[in-house]
C-alpha cells in the first residue's frame, strides 16, 4: 500500500540547496544539493517518517490546496510504501 503527502521545494537564496518541507507532517524537512537530490531525499525522510509512526493522524492536503497556499515555490507529491 502507497502513502503520500505534498511537499514544497524550497531554494536557498544563494541556490547551495533545495529545502523540503511537508506542510502536513509537522517537522519533517530535509534537502539535497539540486532538485533531483531533494526529491530523493524527501521520498528517503518520507518512508523513515512513515516507517517510525510519525504520520499517523496526519491528513495529506492536495497538491492543488499547497500550490495556492505555496504559490512561489514548486509542490510536488511524494509517494512511499506502507
Amino acid at each position: 500500500m502507497k502513502i503520500g503527502y505534498g511537499a514544497i521545494l524550497k531554494p536557498e537564496d544563494d541556490g547551495s540547496a533545495i529545502n523540503v518541507v511537508f506542510p502536513d507532517v509537522m517537522g519533517l524537512v530535509t534537502f539535497g544539493v539540486d532538485e533531483e537530490e531533494a526529491i530523493a531525499m524527501a521520498k528517503d525522510a518520507l518512508s523513515t517518517a512513515v516507517d517510525c509512526g510519525f504520520c499517523e493522524g496526519c491528513t495529506p492536503s492536495s497538491v492543488e490546496k499547497l500550490k495556492t497556499l505555496f504559490p512561489q515555490y514548486k509542490v510536488i507529491w511524494v509517494e512511499v510504501e506502507k
